[in-house]
């Protein structure tokens, strides 16, 4: 078996976790990609003789429908510092309440891009904790789960200052006219209704009602700093003193 550097073996983990999940069979990936089946099979078979390199894994995003670098993402990274960090629970917690623990990325509202989430590198991450049955009821893979804070009060009264937003980040596509989607535009993380446009290009509108302060926002899918992180699915924060 050849033996693959680290980002190649996250890259076929990460494509046989995302056929897995989308039911998706080596035959068919290989015909989305136009590729012949041993070959694709020499990148992701049990013993691969093959690299993903970073063409191959463009055309793997493209046919599973993925943004670019996603494909990048260390979950296994990602799960055992979640482990790691879990916090002891005291007696006053509930007893038989399902958690799981969510990476909270401190610092994606001021450096927020389209590869930050994707980094091999250590962020700085917290961890919360959050009921499975948020997660399970909408079907959402718990790994897939990144929480952020919101900042500032566009958002307000639904969501405040400082808030964990919690973010399905397996949804990369404005899908829902009108949810609340957590993007990045800029390099800033911003938490915004998303409606389209009859143009072909969505608006980014704040809750709040000061359109002098909260303009609408008008991007569209070539605008190179745009990217969308996820739908916001789950928020809490704390009501204050």
């Amino acid at each position: 078996m050849k033996q693959l550097s680290n980002i190649a073996s996250i890259r076929r983990e990460n494509t046989l976790r995302l056929m897995d999940h989308k039911k998706i069979s080596r035959a068919e990936l290989a015909n989305a990609m136009n590729m012949g089946y041993s070959l694709i099979s020499a990148y992701i078979g049990k013993t691969p003789t093959k690299a993903i390199g970073d063409d191959v894994a463009a055309r793997i995003e493209d046919a599973l429908g993925l943004k670019s670098g996603e494909l990048d993402v260390n979950h296994e990274l990602i799960e055992k510092f979640a482990l790691q960090n879990t916090p002891i629970w005291d007696k006053n917690t509930p007893q038989g309440l399902d958690l799981v623990p969510v990476p909270l990325y401190v610092d994606v509202r001021a450096s927020c891009g389209s590869g930050y989430l994707n980094s091999e590198y250590e962020q700085n991450l917290e961890v919360v904790m959050l009921e499975s049955e948020k997660v399970s009821k909408r079907g959402i893979n718990p790994l897939d789960v990144k929480a952020f804070k919101a900042d500032g009060d566009s958002m307000l009264p639904i969501i405040p200052h400082d808030a964990e937003v919690f973010v399905d980040t397996s949804k990369t596509s404005i899908v829902r006219d009108g949810a609340i989607y957590a993007v990045c535009l800029g390099g800033l993380l911003l938490i915004k209704r998303v409606f389209k446009a009859p143009n072909g290009s969505y608006l980014l509108v704040s809750e709040n009602p000061n359109k002098t302060l909260y303009k609408d926002i008008e991007v569209n899918d070539n605008t190179t700093s745009f990217s969308v992180l996820g739908p916001v699915f789950h928020v809490d924060f704390s009501i204050p003193f």
